[in-house]
């Protein structure tokens, strides 16, 4: 999955005190069409539900910038939490 951006579309950009795209309590960015996408330490990530919703409602799951289907994304995160994902 290829996530493409356009970067002068953006209504909100979120980073961290090292200019990376991180944001805890929400998307790091916000597009002008709805569309947001979260980021830890600049890498496509979130550990409790999809990393990107496109403003037409599709859905895509990622940890540490790699993309899973739903299915699989559960149990990666179900594994992490109990210590054996590395």
């Amino acid at each position: 999955m290829l996530v493409k951006f356009n970067f002068n579309s953006f209504k909100y950009k979120y980073y961290n005190n090292r200019k990376e795209h991180n944001r805890v309590e929400g998307p790091s960015l916000e597009y002008c069409d709805g569309s947001i996408t979260w980021f830890k330490n600049n890498k496509i990530h979130k550990e409790n539900g999809y990393a990107v919703e496109y403003g037409n409602g599709e859905k895509y799951y990622w940890v540490e910038r790699i993309n899973y289907g739903e299915r699989e994304y559960w149990r990666i995160i179900s594994l992490k939490r109990f210590g054996a994902f590395i």
